[in-house]
């Protein structure tokens, strides 16, 4: 409804319609529960409110509230909130997020383009994790993760990632996701090793140093995205997928926006090097998909060459 409201001038929405779109989005019971950026709102209702003036229909009065209350809202300093995913009408993730780029040192307190897009592609391709074990590297904030425990039915999925105030944030999205489904009595560590369970599927969060390449055993899948940016790093990227791919049975799909070219390449021959095989690569331009903006992602399923 919104691209039809945004797109024709002349497109007719009427008042009931207009709170339906109300209701089913900044006043959704989701987004008041964990309620993104006001200036996100802010943004949206403005927006909306301005195509419905321009096209010389009523404003429905809900419409005007909600904006003037959010407008009286001060976010000041608050450096997070809430944003949630939605894949097609079976699937949402909510995760809270910083709205900062880098924090602490670190990107991994955002969720990137190639994560979105690699959530969906393993949703539609849900038969391919059924009854996995699964290792993600670099999972940031969760969204992958959560969207294929949700989907896919894995039979245990390890999040892994370096920086301890990264693994906290996930810990914190994991049970947030957990506490949707029953409530949580205890709140647990990941320093510890505990296991959660969520849609049938083990669960562990764990810190991975990729240059010491001490990884889980026994991986049937390994999944990333948005982790080929850096050729210092890319070495010991190659290694810890090197060190799971021995299970010859074991693959991996690596999802990668399309930013410097070079560094694309050179892992690549990183890969070469270590004897693993690009099985296929797939590059997409996806500006259907509401969480993809002008990105070009490149899709790579790896495995070890048999010689």
């Amino acid at each position: 409804v919104m691209s039809k409201v945004l797109q024709d001038s002349d497109y007719e929405i009427s008042q009931s319609y207009q709170q339906d779109i109300l209701n089913n989005t900044v006043c959704h019971p989701t987004a008041v529960q964990y309620p993104p950026s006001s200036s996100y709102s802010k943004l949206f209702l403005k927006t909306l409110i301005s195509k419905i003036e321009e096209s010389g229909q009523e404003v429905q009065e809900d419409l005007y509230t909600t904006y003037t209350d959010l407008l009286s809202c001060n976010e000041g300093d608050i450096d997070s909130c809430y944003k949630t995913y939605c894949f097609g009408e079976n699937v949402s993730v909510t995760l809270k997020e910083t709205k900062k780029m880098v924090v602490g040192g670190t990107t991994g307190m955002l969720t990137w383009e190639a994560g979105c897009f690699l959530t969906e592609w393993c949703l539609r391709n849900s038969q391919l994790f059924a009854g996995k074990r699964i290792l993600e590297l670099g999972a940031g904030l969760g969204l992958l993760g959560l969207g294929v425990i949700k989907q896919c039915n894995p039979e245990s999925y390890i999040f892994s990632d370096r920086h301890h105030g990264v693994l906290d944030a996930l810990a914190s999205n994991l049970e947030l996701s957990i506490s949707d489904e029953a409530p949580i009595e205890v709140q647990r560590d990941w320093r510890d090793g505990t296991e959660w369970r969520l849609n049938n599927t083990v669960v562990k969060i764990m810190e991975l140093d990729w240059e010491k390449k001490v990884c889980p055993k026994d991986i049937d899948i390994i999944l990333a995205a948005d982790v080929v940016f850096s050729n210092k790093l890319t070495p010991s990227l190659v290694g810890v997928i090197e060190a799971v791919l021995k299970n010859e049975r074991a693959q991996a799909y690596i999802a990668s926006t399309r930013r410097n070219p070079e560094t694309l390449e050179f892992f690549k021959e990183q890969l070469d090097m270590h004897g693993i095989d690009i099985e296929w690569t797939e590059e997409i331009k996806d500006y259907s998909s509401p969480h993809l903006i002008l990105a070009t992602i490149v899709l790579m399923r790896l495995s070890k060459r048999i010689d």
